[in-house]
């Protein structure tokens, strides 16, 4: 190994046996018979130009395995449904919580009729097209294997990748393996990785990048010329973190700017609540506070108050909880107040004032950088953006 390469491990040894990718003996893969399903499935769908593309790359090229890179809110689940319907095999799919799997049921009892099982902590049920969790997956392996299913669907594939998913990905006996995700990478396994585990990736790109807004960048440039000492990124974190002279310029910059639905990010639970803090008393528009101890019906409540009260609002709250667990179109803007430099964070982070919706016409990011100190940091999400953005302008301002 060179010092700056990663070891990890894409393959799993198990009593004497090495267990591969699907993707590599793709073509000894052996098709179940046609119409396995008792109950067959039917769907019908007008496809859009995206979709249409990435359903012909699958047919026409007989794809076995591939990983499909496909927008929130670009028809994912259409595309799942199709996949039903054209092979016809007993199917699980893979999504990563709960409310994920019932969203992935409504979908196929809406457009297909079809009334398929779910199967996490609450409910056990076993069908010919079920319904599961991550967790379950790999929990319950077992199980699932002795089932005899000849399809596997594994939704939002960049979450909950473990070496204990990846052995149990490769173990599992299928036919037909399609990942899906809109950001194809972590922070530990690459997309080059992603298509070790589950074959080339499929995608179609148009002007936007997929994406339905392309936001207006702005980098927000505080100086901090304090001399930090630390031994650990976590110390440097608390010291910011707790740099009141920085909290309040970063207050400042929000309570002195117009806007209607604004979204403040950051990582951890602990920073959420120290803006929440100092926000929630000293602005006049509705704050809510939205981290993983907060309650998915606390939370939903609070926005539908939100939205039938307030004309604008400020979300508070961890990137990857609103990341991969809320819905809401309506924000415009987002600040991004938490230090990182992987680009799926920075897409993940951002991703959600990208909706089209109604109330706004433009879309806005404003990311924090603390200079000199973090200076590389920024550098590094400015490519990320102009890669996935295709930004040519980023705009700069200074934070007093």
């Amino acid at each position: 190994m060179l010092p700056n390469e990663r070891y990890i491990k894409l393959y799993h040894e198990e009593k004497g046996y090495v267990y591969l990718p699907k993707w590599s003996f793709e073509h000894k893969l052996k098709e179940a018979s046609r119409f396995f399903l008792d109950e067959k499935i039917e769907y019908t769908w007008t496809f859009s130009e995206e979709q249409d593309k990435v359903l012909n790359i699958i047919m026409w090229d007989n794809r076995r395995t591939a990983l499909v890179d496909l927008k929130t809110w670009r028809g994912k689940s259409h595309i799942i449904m199709w996949l039903l319907d054209m092979l016809q095999e007993k199917t699980l799919i893979l999504c990563h919580n709960k409310k994920t799997v019932k969203e992935m049921y409504d979908k196929i009892y809406e457009f297909c009729g079809y009334e398929s099982w779910v199967y996490y902590s609450d409910k056990k049920n076993i069908k010919e097209i079920t319904i599961t969790t991550h967790k379950s997956f790999t929990q319950k392996f077992d199980m699932f294997q002795e089932q005899g299913f000849s399809l596997l669907i594994y939704d939002e594939c960049h979450l909950n990748l473990t070496e204990t998913m990846r052995a149990c990905l490769f173990k599992f006996k299928v036919s037909w393996l399609f990942a899906f995700s809109w950001t194809p990478e972590t922070q530990n396994i690459g997309r080059d990785d992603m298509q070790i585990i589950f074959g080339d990736i499929i995608k179609w790109e148009d002007k936007n990048n997929w994406y339905n807004m392309i936001p207006e960048i702005t980098f927000i440039e505080y100086t901090n010329n304090e001399n930090f000492r630390f031994e650990s990124w976590h110390d440097l974190r608390e010291q910011l973190m707790y740099n009141n002279k920085r909290m309040n310029s970063q207050l400042k910059f929000i309570k002195e700017n117009d806007f209607n639905y604004w979204l403040l990010l950051t990582e951890r639970r602990y920073e959420a609540e120290k803006y929440y803090e100092h926000l929630k008393e000293n602005v006049d528009f509705w704050v809510i506070l939205m981290h993983w101890d907060t309650k998915q019906k606390e939370d939903e409540e609070n926005l539908q108050y939100m939205r039938d009260n307030y004309d604008n609002f400020l979300i508070i709250g961890t990137a990857w909880k609103l990341s991969v667990w809320v819905d809401i179109p309506e924000i415009d803007t987002v600040f991004l107040f938490f230090p990182c430099q992987f680009k799926w964070a920075v897409v993940q982070a951002c991703w959600r004032c990208l909706r089209n919706h109604e109330s706004k016409t433009k879309t806005r990011i404003y990311d924090w950088v603390d200079k000199p100190i973090l200076l590389g940091q920024k550098n590094k999400r400015q490519t990320a953006y102009k890669e996935e953005y295709n930004k040519k302008e980023i705009y700069v301002v200074n934070a007093s």
